[in-house]
């Protein structure tokens, strides 16, 4: 089991260019998809200080920024590099963001069964006000709705508002 100092060890560099990021290393919201986000911008900022600090951007040379894994956190660590970078005209990067599966998302997908769409991961914005992707949710116009914890039956709720119940 990982407990808060591991995942604090996990997220220090391991080296100049390898950085570990994602829900796992991520101390202040573990296990959850805000945490693989903050985490993955997290990595992005490291990346960012260390082309700053090392003086490389935009001195001749092409380099490539690799990202393995395509789920929230190298998402949105790549979507933060490719924003400085546009930002600040650094031409030398590149950014390559390798996924092994066939699509993108992580844990954060949805399949279609008999007409009936299920979200298979990254359902609920817990800890609102702490939430990093909340106000993007808000912003991008997704319906919110509130989850009674207390009452296990009422799993969902419609468009119109109306309960789906667990029989």
């Amino acid at each position: 089991m990982i407990i808060f100092d591991d995942r604090k060890r996990l997220s220090v560099p391991l080296s100049r260019s390898f950085k570990l990021a994602g829900e796992a290393v991520c101390h202040e919201q573990p296990a959850q998809v805000h945490g693989a986000y903050s985490s993955g911008i997290e990595a992005a900022d490291w990346i960012v200080d260390s082309i700053k600090a090392d003086g490389i951007a935009n001195d001749g040379i092409h380099r490539d920024i690799v990202i393995a894994g395509a789920g929230m956190s190298g998402i949105s660590c790549a979507h933060a590099l490719m924003k400085y970078l546009v930002a600040n005209d650094v031409t030398n990067f590149g950014i390559i963001l390798l996924e092994s599966r066939d699509r993108l998302g992580g844990r954060v997908h949805s399949i279609t069964k008999n007409g009936v769409t299920f979200d298979c991961g990254g359902t609920w914005l817990q800890n609102f006000g702490e939430n990093a992707l909340a106000p993007i949710a808000q912003d991008i116009g997704l319906t919110l709705v509130h989850t009674d914890f207390n009452d296990a039956i009422i799993a969902a709720k419609t468009n119109d508002g109306s309960s789906v119940t667990l029989k």
